[in-house]
């Protein structure tokens, strides 16, 4: 991993970032076996370090003796200064950590209780969004499927953080989404496209279902210069670390009128 570049970097918190449980090692080493097969040298898959799940974004700017939420900027046209103490604290609350994730196994036309999006899980366990390859699963224990993400990610709210995909009051995002490389659509065929989104659709369908734990020890700040969060160029620490480090959290943040990115 990289070193803290202090008035560089943009900060989130994420989810496997670095080393992971077997199980999900083994689905993300298969998908990307998968799309290599179909697509070549088009599909540039991330290394396994650095294929993770975003929580919520940090990003935001310094102003003063404050850090200015990006999100409530780009989508309220509101200033807040952050309180990543209070985000770190929020984390500790016993209702919203641990619970659990199911990846894989979602089948078409299965009988599930809900829609991501709108969208069928089927449909939504992998996509090609953008130049992203994207593989996603979603809250489930006991046989029901919770709402633990979305509910974690308005918790943040409090502490003057705003979820990237929650400009309306009423929206929700309860994705545990990954991407797992990029595509390359220059002189790639549609179709050729559509026929790998739909075989990934399928493995993923046809794979036995992988439950992991978020919680804490999962959980990672990293500050990056890459929003792919390279591994040589970001910067990562636990929420123990982080807790014990934030003003050196708080110094990554660049400076209002920085004009490097």
């Amino acid at each position: 991993m990289g070193i803290p570049q202090p008035g560089k970097m943009d900060v989130t918190l994420v989810a496997f970032y670095g080393d992971k449980p077997p199980q999900i090692a083994e689905l993300i080493r298969g998908a990307t076996n998968q799309l290599s097969g179909l697509l070549g040298k088009k599909f540039v898959p991330y290394c396994l370090q650095q294929v993770h799940s975003t929580i919520i974004g940090l990003e935001g700017h310094r102003a003063g003796k404050h850090i200015i939420n990006e999100n409530y900027i780009n989508l309220c046209n509101q200033t807040r200064p952050m309180d990543l103490k209070a985000a770190l604290q929020i984390l500790k609350e016993k209702t919203l950590l641990p619970f659990d994730v199911t990846i894989g196994g979602f089948i078409d036309g299965g009988p599930y209780s809900f829609t991501s999006r709108n969208v069928v899980p089927y449909l939504r366990s992998f996509s090609i969004q953008g130049q992203d390859a994207v593989a996603m699963g979603w809250p489930y224990s006991n046989g029901i499927y919770l709402n633990s993400i979305n509910q974690l990610r308005r918790a943040f709210n409090v502490a003057n953080i705003l979820h990237k995909y929650h400009s309306a009051p009423d929206a929700e995002d309860n994705d545990f989404f990954f991407v797992l490389g990029n595509i390359s659509k220059a002189n790639i065929d549609p179709v050729q496209l559509l026929e790998a989104q739909g075989r990934l659709r399928a493995f993923f369908a046809a794979h036995e279902p992988v439950t992991v734990t978020i919680s804490r020890n999962c959980l990672r700040v990293v500050g990056y210069v890459d929003e792919k969060l390279a591994p040589e160029t970001s910067y990562s620490c636990t929420l123990d670390e982080a807790e014990k480090n934030i003003e050196q959290i708080r110094s990554l943040y660049r400076d209002a009128f920085t004009e490097e990115k």
